[in-house]
This record gives structure tokens, C-alpha cells and sequence, in this order.
């Protein structure tokens, strides 16, 4: 294979290397998700629990790159969705471990079927926002490695 479990893909491979949480109100997906991961030709190599201390800052440093369109209206609804977790005390989340090989279906696509249809229905704010999204995924390894290090888990 491309990969091998508690290791980087090698240096050939053409794949991306992910962590994805999936916050506590998604928790009861969980299955659902990893069956939609793999079903998308994803490597799942680890799911482990992961409880916050600080919600707020961990989603700070989670969501801590900007967007290069529309920076200002980001980096208010990451306080939107920090808020909204820290108001209903969520502080739990699993962090999936996963490669996505080349040719295999976005992690992206994936995490964007699971938020239609597992986020549960909040008001038009916080929706805009984002506050309500099940899953949340890395979009390159460097994130992946800051989200792994945050979270006590090996690369």
C-alpha cells in the first residue's frame, strides 16, 4: 500500500495526509463518517477522543489561517463558532487520522456531504457561520500536523 499505519506516506506518493475532527455534536456520526471517508477510497489510520480544555482557543488555533477572500468576515464567524461551542459546553471531539491517496474523492467533498446532511439545523447567523459544521478538515499536511500536535496525537 501507499501508507503504513502509525507512518508518513512515502515521499512517491501523491496523496494528502489529513486530520479531521469531528466535533461533539457530530459524535454520533461518527460511523457514518468514517464509512463515507473510506467509501471515498480514504485511509482512516486512527480515530482517537480528544477533550478541550479551552474551546475557544483551540478553535483559534484550529482556524488560525486566513482565508485570502474576505479575512474579516472569517475570522468573526470563527468567534461565532467558538461561542456557540463554549455556550452548549461541547469540549469533546474524535480527530480522524487519514490519507487520501491521488485519484481517491476529495476529503473535502466528503466533509461538505456530511455537513448537508448530519449538521443540525441552527439559525441563519450561526449557520453563515458555520457554528453548526460537524467536521472540520485540514487542507494540507502542515495543518494536519498542527491539528495532531494539538490534539496529543503522533503525525
Amino acid at each position: 500500500p501507499e501508507w503504513s499505519a502509525g507512518s508518513r506516506p512515502c515521499r512517491r506518493a501523491r496523496g494528502l495526509w489529513h486530520a479531521s475532527i469531528i466535533w461533539q455534536h457530530g459524535m454520533r456520526h461518527v460511523e457514518a463518517a468514517l464509512d463515507a471517508f473510506r467509501g471515498a477510497g480514504v485511509h482512516v489510520l486512527r480515530v482517537e477522543p480528544f477533550a478541550m480544555r479551552n474551546v475557544t482557543e483551540f478553535a483559534r488555533r484550529v482556524y488560525r489561517k486566513l482565508p485570502n477572500t474576505n479575512p474579516g468576515k472569517f475570522v468573526e464567524c470563527m468567534r461565532v463558532k467558538a461561542a456557540h461551542l463554549e455556550a452548549l459546553d461541547y469540549r469533546k471531539a474524535y480527530v480522524l487520522t487519514a490519507y487520501a491517496p491521488a485519484g481517491s474523492t476529495s476529503m473535502h467533498a466528503v466533509k461538505h456531504a456530511l455537513r448537508s446532511r448530519y449538521d443540525p439545523p441552527v439559525s441563519k447567523d450561526l449557520a453563515r457561520c458555520g457554528a453548526n459544521f460537524i467536521v472540520h478538515v485540514t487542507d494540507d499536511a502542515e495543518d494536519a500536523d498542527d491539528v495532531l500536535n494539538m490534539t496529543g496525537q503522533p503525525p
